[in-house]
């Protein structure tokens, strides 16, 4: 099921200077009514599975839908890149992915965590991987 939606909203914990309000447009609804951005979406981080890895630089979440660590701040955002789907999550409010799963069409899934070191340097380390299907 999908719908259009135009709406304008405050974001919780969306940090002052990139802007508290966001508009809505297009957002797939799930069965359930969970929104999900897809590729006709223009609130969609940029981001390819197909490339990423370690020297991917930081992935700014553009709009939050779920609050995974239950503390009443939305944290992460659901999105579809081509045929892979991916959960990201901004733990620490400052806009960026801290923490991100990709899963494909096939059941595969890639865990990364975003990591600056103390010289200021930054990369995604791999956390998980394996595959769902067979489940």
């Amino acid at each position: 099921m999908s719908c259009v939606i135009l709406s304008e909203k405050t974001t919780p914990g969306a940090p002052a200077d990139r802007g508290e309000r966001a508009t809505v447009v297009s957002p797939t609804v799930r069965e359930g009514g969970d929104p999900m951005a897809t590729m006709d979406s223009p609130l969609l981080p940029e981001l390819d599975p197909e490339t990423f890895g370690h020297d991917s630089g930081p992935v700014a979440l553009t709009h939050l839908t779920h609050d995974i660590d239950g503390d009443g701040v939305l944290d992460t955002q659901t999105f579809s890149v081509g045929d892979s789907t991916v959960v990201a999550s901004d733990t620490d409010g400052d806009g960026d992915a801290d923490h991100l799963t990709m899963f494909d069409s096939d059941g595969g899934f890639e865990s990364w965590e975003f990591r600056r070191a103390d010289d200021g340097s930054e990369s995604w380390t791999r956390t998980d991987e394996g595959s769902l299907s067979g489940l």
